[in-house]
């Protein structure tokens, strides 16, 4: 199949779940295509947390192929609260021409955009989210968004969607209870790992405790993802205090 993944933003080396199904479709046989903007995702300090691993924000127009996977990046028309309007979309999922199209994100206006075009065109469409309770917004501004966003979902997404895809239950019910979603539209797909990189090494293992120095015979209690406060990196290390001091 040719499969096209869109996004808002993609960055291929951070193992985020758009970019990683993207590569293990190309590497299950299928031909597979990401559209995605012009740039990274913008956070707070990007200076110094994300460009000395990813490079300047602003990457420019164009397509490469990264890992087996055709990457589309095209120029902003609009962006604004880390969610962007592509130019030129419909015409780029025309020239794509795939068989399916997955979009990654349920409230973008890239969201709202691809079931029409995909309407028009033939196309299926599946969305995914990863939205929780715990990240959602509040107050006036909260109620506002997603009293908009429900009526959008009613009008633009629910009948032209074939599935909706959370990548946790929590993410399900948040999409069936603030979105507006019919719940027989809405189906499990556990976020995984790249095997590839995570993955039983002896060899390795070895190699990289005498590097640390390291005891063969030592627990070692690993953390890996964004070292970011949102994500309480602190907890792990709290929860092990006091197995380490016996």
């Amino acid at each position: 199949m040719k499969i096209l993944h869109t996004a808002d933003y993609v960055m291929p080396t951070m193992g985020y779940q758009d970019f990683m199904l993207a590569k293990w479709h190309a590497k299950h046989g299928h031909v597979s295509h990401i559209v995605t903007s012009d740039r990274f995702r913008p956070v707070d300090g990007y200076e110094k947390t994300w460009e000395p691993l990813l490079g300047r924000r602003m990457v420019g127009a164009g397509v490469e192929v990264i890992e087996d996977v055709t990457v589309h990046r095209q120029p902003c028309l609009l962006e604004w609260k880390r969610r962007v309007w592509l130019k030129n979309l419909r015409k780029t999922v025309e020239d794509i021409g795939p068989d399916v199209v997955f979009c990654h994100g349920t409230g973008s206006p890239m969201s709202f955009a691809l079931p029409s075009i995909c309407n028009r065109l033939g196309l299926p469409i599946l969305m995914d989210t990863h939205m929780t309770f715990a990240s959602r917004r509040r107050g006036l501004s909260g109620f506002a968004y997603y009293s908009l966003l429900r009526a959008l979902t009613r009008v633009l997404l629910n009948r032209p969607v074939e599935r909706f895809l959370g990548i946790g239950q929590e993410c399900c019910d948040f999409i069936v209870e603030r979105q507006a979603i019919p719940p027989e539209k809405v189906q499990l797909l556990d976020v995984g790992v790249d095997s590839e990189l995570f993955r039983p090494d002896e060899v390795l293992g070895k190699a990289q405790r005498q590097k640390l120095d390291v005891p063969s015979d030592a627990k070692i209690v690993m953390q890996t993802g964004k070292l970011a406060r949102d994500k309480s990196p602190h907890w792990l290390s709290e929860a092990m205090v006091p197995i380490m001091r016996e």
